[in-house]
């Protein structure tokens, strides 16, 4: 256990508990006396007023509180959760993997990620930098951009991805009147994608994204994902609320 001359003990010794929680599997306080090297009954009393408090469930897993606090200091975690619902369904109904992109930057980020059920599907990693300028995704996130904006993201994204913008350039006005963007083997030859915006407080906070190998996308699916895409970003929008979550 960490200690120090200008340390409170007891919250030095519900962090220490909090770390062990989350670092295995205890589940009673007699498991994480002998592992904190703490009197049971010291832990149990920490453990009362964590779950008294919100900080912790009844099973020790993460409150409400806690939670709360996560959200707060990273926002694109309270898009995770609030999102990861809709992904469940879009998942279900089309059998390939969903997405939910923000920008950082000049690069796009997968933030949540649903896989889809297919054999074949598209694989996406969460938190890996992905070129901005290239995919659905991207061109929503850029196209309710400022022109000038728009213009120095772009060239930022290639000149760090080194991979040439696609011809002929997006009609970006298209995408803000129609409300999504379809790429078919931009980035990937075999793949692709079609995506829509999440706004918060009238700004794109994230896009919503479905893709896959590109002979499922046929003109008559790609608009039934457009329905559905749109339709759960309207459901992740009002869940969200007012919540900042761009950064």
């Amino acid at each position: 256990m960490r200690t120090g001359k200008d340390q409170i003990a007891v919250i030095a010794k519900m962090v220490d508990l909090l770390d062990t929680l989350t670092s295995g599997d205890f589940d009673n306080p007699t498991i994480l006396s002998q592992q904190l090297r703490l009197p049971r009954t010291t832990v149990y009393r920490i453990l009362k007023t964590l779950i008294d408090q919100g900080v912790l469930t009844d099973d020790y897993h993460p409150g409400p509180r806690l939670l709360n606090w996560v959200i707060r200091a990273h926002p694109e975690l309270g898009l995770e959760q609030r999102s990861r619902p809709s992904l469940k369904r879009l998942v279900g109904e089309f059998r390939e993997t969903v997405s939910v992109y923000r920008r950082i930057g000049a690069s796009r980020v997968c933030v949540v990620r649903q896989e889809g059920l297919e054999d074949v599907r598209h694989s996406v990693s969460v938190g890996v930098p992905m070129p901005l300028h290239v995919g659905s995704a991207g061109r929503i996130l850029l196209a309710w951009l400022a022109q000038a904006e728009r213009q120095a993201l772009i060239t930022q994204s290639v000149n760090a991805t080194h991979i040439i913008q696609s011809q002929p350039l997006p009609d970006w006005a298209e995408i803000q009147s129609q409300g999504w963007a379809l790429t078919v083997g931009e980035r990937d030859p075999i793949l692709a994608s079609v995506s829509v915006p999440l706004f918060v407080k009238e700004e794109v906070c994230a896009a919503l994204s479905i893709s896959g190998p590109k002979q499922r996308f046929t003109a008559d699916r790609v608009q039934h994902m457009i329905r559905s895409l749109k339709h759960e970003a309207q459901i992740i929008a009002q869940v969200i609320g007012d919540f900042p979550c761009i950064s």
